[in-house]
């Protein structure tokens, strides 16, 4: 399941196409994807409004798991703490596990692997997100290297 509320203000059409391409890269269908249409900036002002859309999906696709941001955001951005803190409402509704995305991995972590070349091609999709200079993302997502998630604790 892919979530996206893009910038109403500027390009909100514009990364729902990246999303939607992005994702077909990566082999997941329209049928799997699920857009709220809240805003790209300040999700906090939307926290109940962005629960209660994420639980209605969740509530109609029953995922076991639901993977996010760690507490941090991952990379401190706002609307990705709240997108963790909503995580975890709507995880701990449904009796799902938690898993949150990990800059360092530790023991017991899961590493997930991903076609170096699909992930790129995807990450590409997302110009408008990057500026198309992929060294924007450095850290955050390099195509060669696994991600790690591991289940929320918190």
């Amino acid at each position: 399941m892919s979530i996206w509320w893009g910038d109403v203000f500027v390009q909100g059409g514009q990364r729902r196409a990246e999303s939607i391409r992005g994702l077909g890269i990566l082999g997941v269908g329209g049928d799997r994807q699920h857009y709220l249409g809240l805003s790209d900036a300040g999700l906090s002002l939307h926290m109940p409004a962005f629960v209660a859309s994420l639980r209605a999906v969740a509530n109609h696709i029953q995922p076991r798991a639901i993977v996010t941001f760690d507490a941090t955001g991952f990379d401190g951005h706002t609307d990705h703490q709240v997108a963790h803190s909503a995580g975890l409402v709507v995880a701990e509704c449904l009796g799902a596990e938690l898993f949150t995305r990990v800059a360092e991995p530790f023991d017991g972590d899961v590493a997930v692997y991903a076609d170096p070349g699909l992930k790129r091609l995807a990450i590409d999709e997302h110009f408008s997100q990057y500026g198309g200079t992929i060294d924007r993302l450095a850290g955050y997502c390099d195509p060669q290297e696994p991600e790690y998630y591991r289940i929320a604790r918190d």
